[in-house]
């Protein structure tokens, strides 16, 4: 039976998990204390041998096995070796419940989308239920004990009232030396489909809903076949337990208490009770025993699945949905706050405590701010220019055709010998002359009888009705000389 401590745990109070240690049934102590006792008798045997039983010769000798154990189980890595294996266990453990299959979902279908309130529209709508019933319980006593030990075989079923005399018929006729688990899901399906011929399955997507839920609850069943076939490979679960077994055989050696008067390095002290010897054990020992606890977890032990509580859940749940609750509905009516907007539901004294004084608007709003702040509003008609530009008017807009890249429209239009984007920004370092008389602008190369004609665009463009030519130094005086 499973223990459950969810309630006791439920707040961290003060010594709340404390408490857990006083509880037997499903504890580690129930679960180790026979390999704690087996332990401490064969710890304390070898100790009395040692004190009692050798001579000086036999002592030494006894002496140097014991530090030649301790240094032997530095070589063991126990810890990760279990660390891993504990964990594949445990993820291993929560997938083997998830695949535990639940006849809800599959009832209030079939209750929801098999009309008919006649005899045979009742007598499908249990049947189908009753079938896939009896899939999740053929294969639970496949794989587990107590399942196994309440129905030992078919005809167990039988007499229970999940089988009827000719369906178990059918199973036993069934020519196959597998499992047959499945064949009552190839019932369900062969009948569904006949209820969409007969009209009472209404729709084809309804049809095909209940069909994928029929699969989806044999492949539940299919997983828990399979993870009892296939279990976590055998030579793994033997290195561990070989490497836990080897770990504490050499520690009722290397944990012993020797003779202080010989001066043994970490051998300085002489106890009755081997302490921290004993919680090692148990701390390593008690996870490997947790993991073989739950690595079956169909079995009888305190913390496996019950799974006669889950089949009996199953059958009254999904009869009940099928056949009692077929059709049923409460009226429906105008609820207590039809004319609130905001409903705040009232608490109970007790419960005030919990009760959340504001809505959650997220962390920032908690946030210090200028509610008065105003936003800026920027100047499109300016564009900052870096490397010793100049701040000038910007244009509005472009000509039709234009990207917005004044020199790449200047390096397309520099073979038709004129300036569809106007330039406003110059600089001193990409305007220049050369010495064949000619403007070069960010390496376009502009004619100079031209320039005239460029300038009048730049002007008929331009919002300031300015344009500013900047000369390089360098090529003024050597224009300058040339005319010298």
């Amino acid at each position: 039976m499973t223990v459950s401590y969810s309630l006791r745990v439920s707040e961290a109070k003060f010594f709340g998990f404390t408490r857990l240690l006083a509880t037997w049934r499903g504890s580690i102590y129930k679960l180790l204390w026979q390999e704690v006792v087996i332990f401490l008798i064969t710890f304390y045997g070898l100790g009395l041998l040692y004190r009692l039983a050798l001579n000086d010769e036999q002592r030494t000798v006894f002496e140097h096995i014991c530090m030649y154990a301790k240094e032997g189980m530095s070589i063991i890595p126990l810890s990760f070796i279990l660390g891993f294996y504990v964990a594949l266990v445990v993820g291993r453990w929560w997938n083997m419940y998830m695949s535990v299959p639940w006849i809800d979902e599959f009832a209030q279908l079939v209750a929801s989308n098999v009309h008919g309130e006649d005899e045979r529209g009742r007598t499908v709508r249990r049947t189908l239920v009753r079938w896939l019933n009896i899939t999740t319980v053929s294969v639970l006593r496949a794989v587990s004990i107590p399942v196994l030990t309440r129905f030992p075989t078919f005809k167990h079923l039988l007499h229970v009232g999940l089988l009827t005399e000719e369906e178990y018929k059918k199973f036993e006729e069934l020519p196959t030396p597998h499992t047959k688990f499945w064949l009552p899901c190839l019932w369900a399906c062969n009948l569904v489909t006949k209820l969409r011929q007969e009209g009472r399955i209404q729709t084809d997507l309804c049809h095909r809903y209940l069909l994928e839920r029929i699969q989806a609850h044999r492949q539940n069943c299919q997983d828990i076949m399979s993870y009892d076939w296939v279990s976590i490979p055998l030579v793994y679960t033997q290195v561990v337990t070989i490497a836990c077994i080897s770990y504490f055989v050499s520690s009722v050696f290397g944990r012993q208490f020797l003779d202080p008067s010989k001066g043994y390095e970490s051998y300085k002290i002489d106890l009755y009770f081997p302490i921290l010897a004993t919680l090692e054990f148990f701390f390593y020992f008690g996870w490997l025993k947790v993991a073989q606890a739950i690595l079956n977890p169909y079995g009888g032990d305190d913390d496996d699945f019950e799974l006669n509580y889950i089949i009996d859940r199953n059958v009254q749940v999904g009869f009940s949905i099928v056949d009692r609750l077929h059709g049923q509905m409460p009226s429906l009516v105008r609820d207590k706050h039809w004319d609130s907007l905001v409903v705040d539901l009232p608490y109970t004294k007790s419960s005030m405590k919990y009760k959340k004084r504001r809505a959650w608007y997220g962390s920032t709003n908690r946030v210090s701010r200028n509610a008065k702040d105003e936003f800026i509003i920027e100047d499109h008609q300016t564009m900052p220019v870096e490397d010793d530009g100049h701040l000038e008017d910007y244009p509005e807009s472009f000509p039709a055709g234009s990207t917005g890249n004044i020199q790449g429209e200047i390096d397309m239009n520099k073979d038709q010998q004129t300036l569809e984007v106007p330039v406003y920004a110059h600089d001193t370092r990409s305007c220049c002359r050369d010495d064949e008389g000619s403007t070069s602008t960010d390496g376009a190369r502009v004619r100079m009888d031209d320039l005239k004609e460029q300038k009048e665009t730049l002007l008929s463009a331009s919002p300031l009705e300015t344009v500013t030519e900047y000369i390089d130094e360098s090529e003024a005086e050597s224009e300058n000389r040339n005319k010298l």
